[in-house]
């Protein structure tokens, strides 16, 4: 078994078929070759004061992750956006250098460390931030296994166990009121996502037609939206 987020191309030459699940990411034809045992997402953040009426380029810092790109494009954020490390995005936001901050699951557990007081908003129209798990042996006694063993992983008393690593559940609800923009943020499915066996060279032009469409290229957003599932 292999567990692995999207991009891992290799991963749809050596897996084998899943049987019994089915994903529309993890698709090669119409077989399924992963499934995925926990998620994220992505978010964007505001000081306690804050209440995203004037979300811009101008005072929105994105933290480089994954596809943040295409996060920013469907949080209809335009304009020469700024794009900087996650731990160096996270430092500007809480020093107040930016009035916004797009990042992940991840930064709700930075700011509540730290003791900041934020508000966060899930964004629910696009999210790669999948982990997925896929059987990679041909044997068929070890592939009845990897299927109980994936059973197991889906159970429900073990999704329950997620907040513990701070992520959330594909399909259960596991957080409660003590965590609230979390258990709002799990009632959320994301609209689109990519192909969890996106090739780099994919992945790249994905990237460069994001950077396009933010700035208002009618073309990369239309090839953007190729790329999309």
């Amino acid at each position: 078994m292999i567990s692995f987020g999207t991009g891992a191309d290799f991963v749809g030459d050596i897996a084998q078929p899943l049987r019994g699940y089915s994903f529309p990411y993890a698709q090669i034809g119409k077989e399924t070759y992963a499934y995925p045992w926990c998620r994220g997402g992505y978010f964007l953040f505001a000081s306690a004061e804050g209440d995203f009426s004037d979300v811009s380029a101008q005072n929105t810092v994105i933290a480089q992750t994954s596809l943040s790109e295409v996060a920013a494009y469907y949080a209809d954020i335009s304009g020469e956006c700024t794009f900087e490390s996650t731990l160096k995005a996270y430092v500007n936001f809480i020093g107040g250098e930016y009035k916004y901050m797009l990042g992940t699951q991840r930064d709700i557990y930075r700011l509540t460390a730290r003791n900041f007081s934020f508000q966060a908003k899930a964004l629910g129209q696009f999210s790669d931030l999948w982990q997925y798990i896929s059987v990679c042996t041909e044997d068929a006694l070890r592939y009845e296994a990897c299927l109980r063993f994936i059973a197991h992983l889906l159970s429900e008393e073990v999704q329950k166990m997620l907040p513990q690593i701070g992520m959330m559940s594909a399909f259960y609800s596991v957080y409660d009121s003590s965590l609230a923009v979390m258990a709002e943020a799990e009632q959320i499915q994301p609209a689109h996502s990519v192909n969890a066996f996106i090739s780099a060279q994919a992945l790249d032009e994905l990237h460069s037609n994001a950077q396009l469409a933010l700035k208002g290229d009618k073309n990369g957003a239309k090839n953007l939206e190729n790329y999309l599932i």
